[in-house]
């Protein structure tokens, strides 16, 4: 390999160490938007045991889908930046390496993944999927709290709150099941989350 080859090379190792870390980045920060979905389960179940000395606590359960689906959002753009850097790193950081080391012996995640048995990768699958759970329960305990909380006095503009809440579990739904439209169109192309 000549001076220029070993300096794209390691202009190419760097992008990779560089889009790898930023993976791990990302997935922090899903797990950190999974945290946040945890504790205010527990603020919410906190709640509900407040609720009978202070019934305008049922707010709380009008306002928490909405927050759950806030997460949620942010999670699935991290899933969809995450499938894209691996996406590149297969596709376009790996063809470049293995021209210049003029092998395909590198990098071979992907293809170890599909080898995999298919019933190995549907656990995988499953699990991706029900992490989801994490967003869409809560919003839907959060809005079983509502209905057991005694309501002395109306909340103003309950009716469109409880009807937002509604929209954003179902956006929520929609939401796990458009990261699985991302993955398959992921599968297509190479690459993986």
């Amino acid at each position: 390999m000549d001076t220029k080859d070993q300096l794209t090379m390691q202009a190419h190792l760097a992008e990779y160490q560089a889009m790898r870390a930023e993976i791990e980045r990302r997935a922090n920060s899903q797990h950190l938007y999974t945290n946040y979905a945890m504790a205010f389960l527990g603020a919410i179940t906190t709640a509900m045991g407040f609720s009978k000395d202070n019934p305008n606590i049922a707010i709380v359960f009008l306002v928490a889908p909405i927050f759950f689906s806030i997460l949620g959002i942010l999670f699935l753009r991290e899933a969809i930046i995450i499938m894209k850097i691996g996406n590149y790193i297969h596709n376009g950081i790996r063809p470049n390496v293995i021209r210049l080391l003029i092998s395909d012996d590198i990098w071979k995640w992907e293809f170890f993944y599909f080898e995999e048995k298919l019933i190995k990768r549907l656990i995988v699958s499953a699990l991706n999927r029900a992490r989801w759970l994490v967003f869409v329960i809560p919003s839907i305990i959060s809005l079983a709290f509502y209905h057991l909380v005694p309501k002395q006095t109306a909340i103003r503009h309950e009716d469109v709150l409880y009807i937002i809440s509604v929209l954003v579990i179902i956006f929520n739904i929609i939401l796990a099941l458009s990261e699985r439209f991302v993955v398959r169109i992921n599968l297509k192309t190479g690459s993986s989350a």
